[in-house]
């Protein structure tokens, strides 16, 4: 969100309210998914599916930014890139969570869950360094002692890119490491009923 936001003000040049608005599609896809969509994919196959599904959607969808030219068309170059985050932030945040919180005994829920709250923002703080410091760092390099649009736009490039290889990386991790929850149904299982 940060990178993307500084994305769209210094290279695309919207205002606060514009950039606001071109978050919109990705939110409301989020909270769809969030509320009911990811829930029921879940009850039926399971968490560690859409995880990695999650995973990968957010993945393609900072490719999508990483190839957004300088004066990108919103409809064309930022808006397939906001849809692809918010269905996998969609999947993946309800996903995660609900593995995180299978086998917390429910005296320990309240607990459980500030560790999970503190431990993405910590995740987040880290991601947004680490993407800031790629931007900067590229921008800076090419820049020559003055910022324009194509350096600012190649840090964030890079740095959408550096973000799309970490999430591409986590879902093979996603698949191998993630375990099957107690009671949590089988996809063959599933298919057989």
């Amino acid at each position: 969100f940060f990178t993307a936001a500084l994305y769209f003000e210094r290279v695309l040049h919207y205002s606060p309210l514009d950039t606001g608005l071109a978050f919109l599609p990705q939110a409301v896809l989020i909270a769809v998914l969030s509320f009911s969509v990811t829930a029921r994919i879940i009850a039926r196959s399971g968490a560690k599916g859409p995880t990695a599904a999650g995973l990968a959607c957010a993945a393609l969808g900072l490719a999508v930014f990483a190839r957004a030219p300088v004066h990108a068309h919103y409809l064309t170059a930022i808006l397939p890139g906001m849809l692809l985050n918010g269905v996998g932030m969609g999947m993946a945040f309800v996903a995660v969570l609900t593995i995180a919180m299978s086998d917390v005994p429910a005296g320990d829920a309240g607990l459980a869950s500030g560790m999970i709250g503190t431990s993405q923002r910590i995740g987040s703080a880290i991601g947004v360094a680490l993407m800031a410091t790629v931007a900067a760092s590229r921008t800076r390099a090419l820049d020559h002692g003055h910022e324009t649009a194509p350096t600012l736009a190649s840090g964030y490039h890079l740095a959408f890119l550096v973000g799309a290889a970490v999430l591409a990386a986590t879902v093979p991790l996603a698949l191998l490491l993630l375990r099957r929850p107690a009671g949590e149904p089988r996809a063959s299982s599933v298919a057989e009923s």
